[in-house]
C-alpha cells in the first residue's frame, strides 16, 4: 500500500486558521502525527502566519476549554498552539510548535491559581523540576503564566501514556518499562525532587520504546487548591477516578498511593517507590493492586490488606521481579527499597540474572572453557620451552600474584591499598585512644604514641566515628555501612537500606543515633529502627545533651530536635546548607554551614554570630566543623582558611599548616585537639601550637593517564608540598603489567598531558611549554618554540601530533619539526582530539571555547555552552564527545553539537572509550576532593556510584574490560570485571 501523500501548504494554513470541517481536521492531525515532512512545513506556515500580524489574543480563533479556563489563544509567546492532545484534573495539554527552534513541544495549561503567593510557589517548584534532565524524564523547557493560568512547556514525545496501552503486558516487557521508570525516578530523587503523583497517566511510552515520567511535583505545585479538595464532603469524593488528585491531607492518586500517604504523612521517596511498584503490578496483572467501590472502601483496603503476591497472579513471572515488586508494595515504608536508586539496582540485577545462561548451559560452557584453557596453556608452555633462550614475554596471568596489594569496590574498580585516602572524621575518646576514618574503608588509630592503619573490613567510604566508651565505638558510611568496635574487633552490621549515612552519635550502649540521606535510625541495643523525620533532607551532623534532647542539622537550613518521642523541625529562618552543630552549654548550641553561616541558639532564640569576614569572603568560607569545651573555647574549622578560635572575647586565626581542606575536629580538652584533612594529614593542638605527629609523604596528583598496551601505561602529574599544596615539580609513573614505577625526568615542571601512538612513541606536556618525547630508550625534552602552559595532546599518528594550551596555543608535529597555528581563539584550550582517519582536529577550552581544523584551516565553532570544557574523545569523525564543568556532555554526530544529560552535577575532566557504546569519563568537585566515574553505554550516561570517591582527572580505555583512571592522592584506579 502506497504512503499517504503529503498535505498541501494551503491545507495546513486552513487547518491552523480553524477553517476545516471536523472530519478533515481528524485526517490532517492523524497525518501530521506520522509525517515529519508535513510537520516541518507546518512549522514554516505557523511562523509565516504569526509573523504576518495574526498574533496575540484576538486575531486567531481560540480553543474553547471548560468554564474554569475560558478561551486560550492560538499563540502564547513564540509557541503556536496546534491542537489539544489531552486533559486532566489539573489542566489541559496542547501540541504546539516552538517557532524559534523549529521543534514540536507540549504545553500544559493549568487551572488558575488565584493568589500571588500560590503562583510564586508554583514557579519555584517548577524551576526545581525543570533542572531535571534524563532520558526517562520528560524535559520541561519553560514555565510561564497566562492570565493567572500557569503553563509548562515540555518536550513533545510521540507515543501513548501507559494508561492507554492494553494490559496485562508480558512480564518481561513490564520489567523493561519498570527499569526505565526507576531510572527516571532515581534521577529526580538525586536532584531532591519527589514526584508525588506517579500513575500510568503520568508516564509516556514513546514510539521509540523509551518510557518517560512527567508531571514531577505537580501535586505540590498546585497546592493552592489543597484546602478546597480537602474540604470536599465524602459524598463528592466517594468514587476514586484514575485522574483524581486529593491534596492537603492526601496527596496523589488514590489507586497508586502508599498507605502512609492516606494518613497525610509528608511525602517521601518511599511513597514514590510504592506508586511505581503499583504501576508495574498493574501492568503485569491488568488490574489495580487494590479496588474499592467507594473512596473509603479503597482507603480501608490499602491500609489493612497486603497486596496480592505478584507470583500468585502472573504464572511464570521471574521470581526476582516478583520479589522486588512485592517489596515495593509493602505497607511498612522500611520494608520497601530504601530509594529509587536501590530499586534501580534491584531491577537491573533481575535483568542481568535473566540474561545469564541457564545453569546447565553455564556448567557446560565453563567445562568447555576449562578444557580449552588447559590446551591453550599446554601450547603456550610448549612454545616457551622450545624457543631458543626461553625469553618469551610473560603472559598477563603470570603477574596476578606479583601485583601490589589491592582492594576493589563492588563495581570492580581496584586500587593500591598503600595509597593514602582522604580522611573524613576523627573522634577522641581519651588522649591515648583516637580514631580516624575516611574514604575507601580507611581507618587509623592513635594509641598515645603513633598512628597505625587498621583493617576496617570494608572498602566503603567511611563518613563518621563516635562512641560511648572505649569498647563501644561506631562507624558509619556509604551503602548504609555500619561498623561496631567492642574493644576486641570490628564487626559489620547489615542494614536493609543502601543509603548514605553521614553521622553517628552514641549517647549510651543502648542509645545510638545514625543519620544520613533523608533518614534517621536509632539503636536500642538490639536493633536499628527508623524514626520518621518531619521533612525530606540530607542530615549531616548530630549533637545531644541527653537521650531526650538530640539535635540534627542538614541541607536547606534543616534543624531537627528529638524530645524522646518524635523529631520536630526547628525554624532557623535560613536555607543555608548546614554542616555542623555543637552543644556549648545546657541552654546554648551553635550551628554552622556554607558561606560563613554561623548562628547560636540561646534558650529559644537564634542569635547571629559576627565573624571577622568580608561579605565577598563568605561565599568561599565554608564552615566544616565546630568544636568546643565551653563558651570561652570555640573552634570553627573552615574549608580553605586557617581555623577560627573564640576565647570568649575575640576571634583569632590559627594556622594548622594543612593542605587544602580540613574535614573535622575532635578532642578531650583544651590542650588535646585533633584535626584531619582531606589529604590524609592529621594535626594536633597541644594548647599552644599545631603539629603533625604523623607526617605524611608529599602530596601527589595525577592529571592524565595513557596506555600503549595493558602492560605499558604512563601516568603524569605533579608533586606538592604536603602542607602547602603548592606544586613543586612533575611526576611520571610507568606500569609494566605488575606495578607502577617512578620514571625520572630531571627538572620537570608540572605535567598535564600524556599521549602516544605506540610503546616507543610517547609524548608528555606541561607548564612553561614543557614537551618531552619517549623513543623507547630515553625521555628527552623538546623545544617546541613556546612558553605557554600546555594542557592537551592528541594525534592521528607518529607524524601527526597536536598539542594545545593557554591563550589558544596550538602546535603540530609532522615528524620533523613543530609548527605553531592560529587557532582563532585566545581561550585556554584543555581538550584535543584528532580523527585517525583524516584531516579533522577538534580543540575545546575555557568558557565553552571550541575550534576545529577541517580542510586545512582552523575555525571557531559554537559549542552552545559557556561552561569550561576539559576533555575530548571520538570514536570517529561523526561521533565526538566534549565534556566539562557542571556535568556538561556535548555530542557531535557529524553535523551539529547537541547537549546530552550526563547524570552528574560534578565537573567532568576527561573522557576516553573503546567504542561508540563504551565510553568512560571521570569527574571531580570541591577542588578535586571527590569525584566519580561516568559511563556511556550507547544510550545514556550513568554514574558509577560505588567507585571510591576522590578527584579524578585522567582516564584511558584500552578495552571494555581494561580501563584506567588517575587522580588526586596519588590514585590510580583499574577496572577489573570478574572472570577477566
Amino acid at each position: 500500500m502506497s504512503a499517504q501523500p503529503c498535505l498541501a501548504e494551503a491545507t495546513l494554513a486552513e487547518w491552523l486558521s480553524g477553517g476545516l470541517v471536523p472530519e478533515a481536521v481528524a485526517r490532517v492531525e492523524e497525518h501530521i502525527d506520522s509525517c515529519s515532512s508535513c510537520f516541518r512545513m507546518l512549522t514554516e506556515v505557523a511562523r509565516t502566519t504569526m509573523g504576518s500580524g495574526a498574533s496575540a489574543l484576538g486575531s486567531r480563533p481560540g480553543v474553547v476549554l471548560d468554564h474554569s479556563f475560558g478561551e486560550v489563544p492560538r499563540q502564547i509567546e513564540e509557541y503556536c498552539l496546534l491542537r489539544r492532545v489531552g486533559q486532566g484534573a489539573m489542566g489541559q495539554v496542547f501540541l504546539a510548535i516552538d517557532t524559534r527552534l523549529d521543534r514540536p513541544v507540549a504545553i500544559k495549561l493549568l487551572a488558575a491559581l488565584p493568589h500571588a503567593s500560590a503562583r510564586e510557589r508554583f514557579l519555584v517548584e517548577a524551576r526545581a523540576v525543570a533542572r531535571l534532565s534524563h532520558p526517562n524524564v520528560v524535559t520541561i523547557h519553560r514555565v510561564g503564566e497566562l492570565h493567572d493560568h500557569p503553563y509548562l512547556v515540555y518536550e513533545y514525545v510521540r507515543g501513548r501514556s501507559l494508561d492507554a496501552i492494553e494490559r496485562p503486558l508480558p512480564w518481561r516487557r513490564a520489567l523493561e518499562l519498570a527499569r526505565g521508570l526507576a531510572r527516571g525516578l532515581a534521577a529526580a530523587h538525586r536532584a531532591g525532587v519527589l514526584h508525588r503523583d506517579i500513575k500510568p497517566a503520568n508516564a509516556i511510552l514513546g514510539d521509540d520504546g523509551t518510557v518517560k515520567l512527567l508531571d514531577f511535583g505537580l501535586a505540590k505545585m498546585v497546592g493552592a487548591r489543597e484546602h478546597e479538595l480537602a474540604a470536599l464532603p465524602p459524598a463528592r469524593a466517594s468514587t476514586p477516578e484514575p485522574s483524581l488528585t486529593t491534596t492537603g491531607a492526601l496527596m496523589g492518586t488514590p489507586l497508586y498511593m502508599a498507605p502512609e500517604a492516606w494518613e497525610g504523612a509528608a511525602p517521601t521517596p518511599s511513597m514514590d517507590v510504592y506508586s511505581l511498584g503499583a504501576i508495574v503490578h498493574e501492568l503485569c496483572t491488568g488490574v489495580p493492586v487494590h479496588k474499592g467501590r467507594t473512596f473509603e472502601e479503597l482507603r480501608a483496603q490499602v491500609r489493612t490488606q497486603r497486596a496480592a503476591p505478584l507470583a500468585s497472579l502472573v504464572p511464570g513471572v521471574a521470581p526476582g521481579l516478583a520479589r522486588v515488586i512485592d517489596r515495593c508494595l509493602a505497607r511498612a515504608p522500611e520494608e520497601r527499597p530504601a530509594s529509587a536508586e536501590e530499586l534501580c539496582r534491584e531491577l537491573e540485577a533481575v535483568a542481568q540474572e535473566l540474561d545469564a545462561p541457564p545453569p546447565r548451559r553455564r556448567r557446560a560452557l565453563l567445562a568447555s572453557l576449562l578444557v580449552m584453557g588447559a590446551l591453550l596453556s599446554a601450547v603456550v608452555l610448549g612454545k616457551v620451552l622450545l624457543r631458543p633462550g626461553g625469553h618469551e614475554r610473560p603472559v598477563r596471568a603470570a603477574h596476578a600474584d606479583a601485583r601490589e596489594p589491592r582492594a576493589c569496590s563492588a563495581d570492580h574498580w581496584c586500587w593500591d591499598t598503600r595509597v593514602p585516602a582522604p580522611l573524613a572524621r576523627v573522634w577522641a575518646q581519651a588522649p591515648d585512644n583516637v580514631w580516624a576514618v575516611g574514604a575507601r574503608g580507611t581507618m587509623r588509630h592513635f594509641d598515645g604514641h603513633s598512628w597505625q592503619d587498621v583493617d576496617s573490613g570494608t572498602v566503603a567510604d567511611l563518613r563518621a566515628v563516635h562512641g560511648s566508651a572505649a569498647d563501644d565505638v561506631w562507624v558509619v558510611g556509604d551503602w548504609s555501612t555500619v561498623l561496631h568496635w567492642d574493644g576486641k574487633r570490628w564487626e559489620t552490621l547489615q542494614l536493609r537500606t543502601k543509603t548514605l549515612m553521614t553521622d553517628v552519635l552514641a549517647i549510651a550502649r543502648d542509645d545510638v543515633w545514625m543519620v544520613g540521606d533523608r533518614v534517621a535510625l536509632h539503636w536500642d541495643g538490639k536493633l536499628w529502627t527508623p524514626a520518621p523525620i518531619p521533612a525530606v533532607a540530607i542530615l549531616n551532623r548530630l549533637a545531644a545533651r541527653a537521650s531526650d534532647d538530640v539535635w540534627a542539622v542538614g541541607e536547606g537550613g534543616m534543624v531537627l530536635h528529638w524530645d524522646g518521642q518524635r523529631w520536630t523541625q526547628i525554624d532557623t529562618q535560613s536555607d543555608e546548607f548546614l554542616t555542623s552543630i555543637r552543644i556549648v552549654s545546657k541552654d546554648e548550641l551553635w550551628i554552622a554551614g556554607f558561606r560563613g553561616f554561623v548562628r547560636r541558639r540561646v534558650g529559644d532564640r537564634w542569635l547571629d554570630v559576627d565573624l571577622p569576614l568580608t561579605k565577598e569572603h563568605r561565599w568561599d568560607f565554608w564552615i566544616n566543623d565546630i568544636w568546643t569545651t565551653g563558651a570561652d573555647d570555640i573552634w570553627l574549622m573552615t574549608k580553605r582558611e586557617p581555623l577560627l578560635h573564640w576565647d570568649g572575647h575575640t576571634w583569632s586565626f590559627s594556622d594548622p599548616h594543612s593542605p587544602r581542606e580540613f574535614a573535622t575536629l575532635s578532642g578531650t580538652g583544651r590542650d588535646d585537639l585533633w584535626a584531619v584533612s582531606t589529604t590524609d594529614v592529621i594535626v594536633h593542638w597541644d594548647g599552644t601550637s599545631w603539629a603533625a605527629p604523623d607526617p605524611r609523604p608529599p602530596f601527589r596528583q595525577f592529571t592524565a593517564v595513557w596506555g600503549a598496551a595493558p602492560d605499558d601505561l604512563w601516568a603524569v602529574g605533579y608533586e606538592a608540598e604536603a602542607y602547602a599544596n603548592v606544586p613543586r615539580h612533575g611526576v611520571i609513573r610507568r606500569f609494566d603489567g605488575r606495578a607502577w614505577h617512578p620514571f625520572e625526568l630531571p627538572n620537570s615542571p608540572v605535567l598535564h598531558a600524556v599521549w602516544g601512538t605506540r610503546a616507543d612513541d610517547v609524548w608528555v606536556a606541561g607548564e612553561h611549554g614543557m614537551l618531552a618525547h619517549w623513543d623507547g630508550q630515553a625521555l628527552r625534552t623538546v623545544d617546541a618554540g613556546t612558553s605557554a602552559e600546555l594542557f592537551a595532546l592528541a594525534g592521528s599518528g607518529a607524524n601527526d601530533v597536536w598539542v594545545a594550551g593557554a591563550k589558544g596555543t596550538v602546535l603540530s608535529w609532522d615528524g620533523r619539526a613543530w609548527t605553531s597555528h592560529a587557532s582563532g581563539t585566545a581561550a585556554t584550550l584543555r581538550g584535543l582530539w584528532a580523527d585517525p582517519a583524516g584531516d579533522d582536529v577538534w580543540a575545546v577550552g575555557d568558557k565553552g571555547a571550541m575550534v576545529r581544523r577541517h580542510g586545512g584551516a582552523w575555525a571557531a565553532v559554537a559549542s552552545g555552552t559557556s561552561w569550561d570544557l576539559h576533555g575530548l574523545w571520538g570514536a570517529h569523525a561523526g561521533d565526538v564527545w566534549a565534556v566539562g564543568q557542571m556535568g556538561t556532555a556535548l555530542h557531535f554526530d557529524g553535523k551539529a553539537w547537541s547537549s546530552v544529560y550526563s547524570d552528574t552535577p560534578e565537573d567532568i575532566h576527561a573522557v576516553s572509550g573503546s567504542g561508540p557504546d563504551d565510553i568512560w569519563a571521570v569527574t571531580f568537585m570541591f577542588h578535586g576532593v571527590q569525584g566519580s566515574m561516568v559511563h556511556w553505554n550507547g544510550k545514556f550516561w550513568s554514574v558509577v556510584r560505588q567507585t571510591p570517591r576522590m578527584g579524578l582527572f585522567g582516564v584511558t580505555s584500552l578495552a571494555p574490560d581494561d580501563v584506567w583512571a588517575a587522580g588526586g592522592d596519588e590514585m590510580l584506579l583499574h577496572y577489573e570485571p570478574p572472570g577477566r
